[in-house]
Order: structure tokens, then sequence, then C-alpha cells
């Protein structure tokens, strides 16, 4: 499905914006940036139908270029995709702690889901749980298909946790189904590979490295 919906000028800014949601710039040196927000810059925007299946195609292209040293380590490990971030809120209104894991998918073989298995902790390292249901494990599901190169679309679970306490979030697992239904477990040291030694960790870090 080829279309555009609209065409706006705001100070001279031209962008299209496609039913996806998407903003597409092309700048004067041919560079195209996409985002999900208008971006106040001098791009000029050359006008044409996008496809939105060509945009994940670019997406793809444009993370594994992005992410390449990451992706050579992943092949030589056999890794279905490397976590790139693991995040834990502040606290909300009613003391609900949001869990943000991002992750690139290495796959030849599409990704159907990703389970991850997480647990919270306090500033002491402690483990706590969860003041409304006492819930202290967490499974967060991302559902595909994500192909090479795909990063996962849906990476925020909110009110996962509701304790105020809670400073970050652990992985104990991540199970990846696939599409032809196999799956791989990763626990321990497994556990450990999928993050290739990046400036992130599988656990929170101890109370005097804050």
């Amino acid at each position: 499905m080829k279309i555009i919906l609209l065409l706006i000028t705001i100070s001279g800014i031209y962008f299209s914006y496609s039913f996806a949601g998407v903003y597409k710039y092309v700048a004067p040196d041919g560079s195209v940036t996409y985002s999900m927000e208008k971006k106040n810059s001098n791009y000029e925007t050359i006008i044409k139908k996008t496809d939105y299946k060509t945009l994940i195609k670019e997406n793809r292209k444009k993370n594994i270029n992005k992410y390449s040293k990451q992706i050579e380590k992943a092949d030589k490990l056999k890794l279905p995709l490397i976590i790139t971030k693991i995040k834990t809120s502040q606290p909300n209104i009613v003391n609900g702690v949001d869990v943000d894991i991002d992750f690139l998918s290495t796959s030849d073989l599409p990704l159907k889901y990703v389970l991850f298995e997480v647990i919270p902790y306090n500033a002491v390292q402690d483990i706590v749980s969860s003041e409304i249901n006492g819930k202290t494990t967490a499974y967060l599901k991302g559902t595909g298909p994500y192909y090479r190169g795909d990063t996962n679309r849906y990476n925020h679970w909110a009110n996962t946790w509701y304790n105020p306490t809670i400073v970050c979030a652990a992985l104990v697992s991540v199970v990846v189904i696939f599409l032809d239904e196999t799956k791989k477990v990763y626990i321990n040291n497994a556990l450990k590979d999928l993050f290739l030694n990046q400036k992130i960790s599988i656990s929170c870090p101890k109370p005097m490295e804050r």
C-alpha cells in the first residue's frame, strides 16, 4: 500500500506524513532520516510516495550498519538477538514502575516471540516485590515477527510493579521463540552473551558502583 496522506509547511520546512505516522526528511546531500516527531531542521523533503515495507527494510539496513560489529560477534556466537537496553522508570504517582527493554534481531530465522523474565531491586540491591499484588518476578512478552535487523517495536511495559523503592531490574532469563515454533532459552552465562559485553549489565550495579 503506497500512500502519502498529507503535506504540511511549517516555517519553510516540508515533510511528508505516512499512514504509519513517520516523518521522512531528505537532506540536501540526499541522506534520508525518519522520525516519529516533526524536526525543526533545514531539511528539504523530496516528495514521493513512501511504501511502509520499504521504510522497514531501509531501517533494517540502517540498524545492521549501526550495529555491524555487535552483529558480527552475535553471528559467531549464533545469537538470535542483542539486548541494547534494560531500564526501569522512576515510580509514578501511584508508585508504578515501568520497564523498557530494547533488542536487535540478529537471526536469519524470524523471531515470533521474545519472553523476558525480570526481577526488581532496590538501592541496596535487595530483591523487592510489588506492593499491590505481591509479585516479584515479572514475565514480559515481545510480539514479532522480528526479522534480521529489526528492533523491537513495543519495548515498554507500564506499571510492571508498584513499589517506590525500585531502582533497577535484572534479567533472569530470555526465551526466544522462532516462527517455526522452535525455541532457545538463555540463562546464566548464556544470558550474559546476549549483552555482548556492552556498557549495560545483566544485573543491577552494586550500591558502591552507583
